[in-house]
């Protein structure tokens, strides 16, 4: 995945489905792999031989009644998958002839969207893999509010190489100064995906 759009999504939920190659997998997703058309699913109706942990962690974080589409876009080698959770009612003929018009719709803005951000050069939270191990404790550590004295405490290092640290993640980071990395890392943490994926 390169980007992630949500509304009201549990980032946990999404976190748990990823793999290590930066995609996700899940049984509703295969389906639709398997069909190329929308995809109904009520967790209180499981399909036969279905994963029962990512079923378990599905209904944890209540994401019943979903529905699932994808536009595959030749054209521009893309592709992009959409869910929608909690839906009122699983009447497949109304939401599949609702799929055929608002996939392509959705897949057009989206690409709008992720052309503006890579337009403006991405996030900052997108370059924490440039960081050290050490660069991004200490980067955890200003992202909760803590002082360079506090951090030099919780790390075991001077105060004074806390500061270079400090310059050189800001560095790397393109935040502006300190306020903006603890934005940075607000966000990242909001979105405990793998390196490389934008959450917008």
């Amino acid at each position: 995945m390169d980007y992630v759009v949500t509304v009201d999504y549990p980032l946990e939920h999404l976190a748990a489905i990823s793999n290590a190659a930066g995609g996700i997998d899940t049984p509703l997703m295969r389906q639709w792999l398997a069909t190329r058309k929308p995809v109904l699913f009520d967790e209180r109706t499981p399909w036969s031989g279905m994963d029962h942990h990512w079923l378990d962690n599905f209904g944890r974080n209540g994401l019943v009644n979903a529905a699932v589409d994808a536009f595959l876009d030749d054209r521009h080698c893309v592709g992009t998958y959409f869910s929608f959770h909690r839906l009122p009612a699983m009447d497949q003929k109304v939401l599949s002839t609702t799929f055929a018009w608002l996939t392509p719709l959705i897949h057009l803005t989206l690409m709008q969207v992720i052309a503006a951000v890579e337009e403006k050069g991405g996030d900052p939270a997108g370059r924490f893999s440039t960081l050290t191990v050490r660069e991004r404790e200490i980067a955890t550590w200003v992202g909760k509010g803590k002082s360079n004295a506090e951090v030099a405490m919780l790390t075991k290092l001077s105060e004074n190489t806390v500061k270079h640290h400090l310059t050189r993640i800001l560095d790397k980071t393109g935040c502006p100064n300190r306020a903006g990395l603890a934005a940075a890392i607000a966000e990242r943490t909001a979105a405990p995906l793998q390196a490389g994926t934008k959450v917008l």
